[in-house]
Formats: structure tokens, C-alpha cells, sequence
């Protein structure tokens, strides 16, 4: 986990392997943290709220592709 949400550059190759598997992202700004959302056709499968852009990415896509949270401290 910690190369997808610490390297802008690794967390593009992680969104498009994301978009590959079917998968689309937003990514919001609200309240002081980054909100990044996984949609699929039948709706929003995963959500995470983080301090920055790779982490939200990185936690949404782990509860995306396992239905867990990420459990290690952020």
C-alpha cells in the first residue's frame, strides 16, 4: 500500500488498472480532506476520505477490490 498512496505518478498506474477492471473514480474536496469514490454501472462500490489524493485513491480501491477498510494507522 504505501508506494500507491505516498507516489502521485504509481497511483495513476493504480487508477488505471482500477479503470481497466471496470471501474470509474471521482475524487472530491470537502471539509480539509480528499474524498475518492470507485462507481461501477450499478453504482458507488467503494468511498475513503484522506489527507491526500494517492491515499484516498489507494484505501478506496483496497475496500474496491476486497470489501474491507485498510486497517493500518493512516
Amino acid at each position: 500500500m504505501p508506494r500507491y498512496s505516498t507516489d502521485g505518478n504509481v497511483m495513476l498506474d493504480l487508477e488505471k488498472e482500477m479503470n481497466k477492471r471496470g471501474y470509474m473514480i471521482a475524487i472530491f474536496y470537502e471539509h480539509g480532506k480528499y474524498i475518492a469514490e470507485f462507481w461501477m454501472a450499478g453504482g458507488r462500490v467503494a468511498v475513503n476520505y484522506a489527507n491526500t489524493i494517492p491515499l484516498a485513491i489507494a484505501f478506496a480501491a483496497y475496500k474496491a477490490l476486497t470489501g474491507k477498510e485498510w486497517d493500518e494507522p493512516q
